[in-house]
């Protein structure tokens, strides 16, 4: 007995054991450490992968709601890049889409949700989750040996479309594709270039305080986009939808030529004054038409049939009849048709200092145009809807259309639309002028004395090229008849 009680406190005393289970004990926390790096760093990484899809998916909601999307298209626009990025097979159901994608209205100035509001859906708030609740929450590796086998993880993103964001409809560049500007330009406050691809500036381009550059991915500026290369120059990420340039052009000219199925407001009615409601009319000081004695003696109206005509009254001209009216008769549409093939005198019209100068008038043609020498358009629409792959649309080197003054008077704005190239010498757009093409436009270089456009816009769905020494001045007109619409897309801080 006396033995036994010696080995007792023998064992009792001895320390021969102790560093295992003091191993045993830090290998305990140096799990626990370790589960809450990795399994946070894990969690951490999932969230990450929710946000990114979360504002893909949020986005691409803006831009259908931008788009006329209904509102089953949006969801399913959403579940579609959703589903893409996290696919269900490999994240689980990560969007419940009867109650994680909620279209809502969201106030541009006060930068908050409108809850239970009645103005238009203009925004997009997407849930994504990986839940225990779902079904597919984040396992863990480490952390389950202290009792903790999954982790939970949400994001929420919002997506908003704005009309026009800082840029006015009238000042700036607005192309579907490339712009692509050359050395020694000067952009004026007010002035923007958007892209929908991106912006290309060598150096030496000067921005003023107020102007933008905006494109979906500066990375493509290709290290351009700042001050260092380009003094001044403030660019912006974001997203801008405008609508097909082809189909906008198409219905002007169908709306002018009188062959819609319905009048628009937007189009003939508002530029003739029928809508005295409509905040531009090209037409609204005009009471009654001008004299049309030249249309007489060209031929292109009897005395009785002028007598008769009104305000957006449309006259067909053949081509001699046309070079042979020195000044268009105000309040009209005139509809001007050439030989479809060739590049002859057969296939082209001519404005110039002698003939067809414009005064808020429309001309509608499948011409070629020439603008040459004294060339005037002012208040007026011109559009050719010839196809070519060669530029329609020509102008001699000393060739101005709008204001030579630089005046911005609303109603004084001359638009010119054309499916085919453009390509214009930089007087062309010296002052209130908008180009819309469904094409590509080339301005050409200035000179030495850099000519200044004023309140000039140019719409391109393929690339706009502005050669050097180039400046820009804005009119400041938040919006303009016969100009399209974009709309800017953007994140916003979801609702709490």
């Amino acid at each position: 007995m006396q033995n036994l009680n010696k080995l007792i406190s023998r064992f009792l005393e001895s320390t021969y054991g102790g560093g295992t289970v003091m191993s045993l004990f830090m290998l305990i926390i140096m799990a626990v450490v370790l589960g809450l790096g990795l399994d946070s760093t894990n969690g951490w990484k999932n969230r990450t992968f929710l946000t990114s899809v979360a504002d893909i998916g949020a986005h691409a909601g803006a831009v259908a709601i931008a788009n006329g999307s209904t509102e089953a298209e949006v969801v399913e626009e959403v579940r579609r890049l959703v589903e893409t990025n996290l696919p269900r097979s490999v994240w689980g159901n990560v969007l419940d889409t009867t109650s994680d994608v909620e279209l809502a209205e969201y106030d541009i100035d006060t930068k908050q949700f409108v809850i239970g509001g009645t103005g238009d859906k203009n925004a997009v708030i997407v849930k994504v989750e990986r839940t225990r609740a779902r079904g597919n929450p984040v396992k863990t590796m480490l952390m389950q040996f202290v009792g903790i086998s999954t982790l939970d993880t949400r994001a929420t993103s919002a997506g908003v479309f704005d009309v026009s964001g800082n840029c006015n409809a009238t000042d700036g560049l607005f192309s579907k594709e490339q712009i692509r500007v050359s050395s020694q330009g000067w952009f004026g406050a007010g002035i923007c270039l958007i892209s929908e691809d991106r912006v290309w500036l060598p150096q030496n381009n000067t921005f003023d305080d107020g102007s933008f550059v905006i494109m979906p991915d500066l990375d493509r500026c290709e290290n351009k986009c700042t001050v260092s290369a380009n003094p001044g120059i403030d660019a912006q990420e974001a997203h801008y939808v405008y609508p097909d340039f082809g189909d906008f052009i198409s219905k002007a000219y169908d709306d002018f030529a009188g062959v819609s199925e319905t009048k628009s407001t937007f189009f003939s009615s508002a530029f003739f004054r029928e809508d005295p409601s409509n905040s531009f009319s090209s037409l609204r000081s005009l009471e009654e038409l001008t004299d049309l004695e030249e249309l007489i003696d060209a031929g292109a109206l009897s005395s009785e049939d002028a007598a008769s005509r009104s305000i957006g009254d449309v006259v067909p001209l053949t081509q001699a009849q046309f070079h042979d009216i020195e000044k268009l008769p105000s309040g009209l549409v005139y509809t001007v048709d050439c030989s479809d093939n060739g590049n002859g005198p057969s296939t082209r019209i001519t404005l110039d200092g002698s003939t067809a100068k414009m005064d808020h008038s429309v001309l509608l043609t499948d011409c070629n145009i020439e603008f040459d020498d004294e060339a005037s358009v002012v208040g007026s629409l011109v559009i050719t809807d010839r196809i070519s792959s060669n530029p329609v649309i020509t102008a001699g080197q000393n060739t101005i259309i709008g204001d030579p003054s630089n005046g911005c008077k609303e109603e004084e704005r001359s638009t010119i639309m054309t499916v085919a190239p453009i390509s214009v010498p930089s007087e062309f757009v010296m002052s209130n002028v908008t180009l819309i093409v469904d094409n590509s436009v080339n301005i050409a270089s200035g000179t030495s004395s850099n000519p200044t456009s004023k309140g000039v816009a140019v719409y391109a769905t393929d690339t706009i090229n502005v050669a050097s020494q180039h400046t820009f001045e804005s009119c400041g007109q938040k919006s303009a008849f016969l100009t399209p619409q974009g709309k800017y897309v953007r994140l916003v801080l979801p609702p709490s």
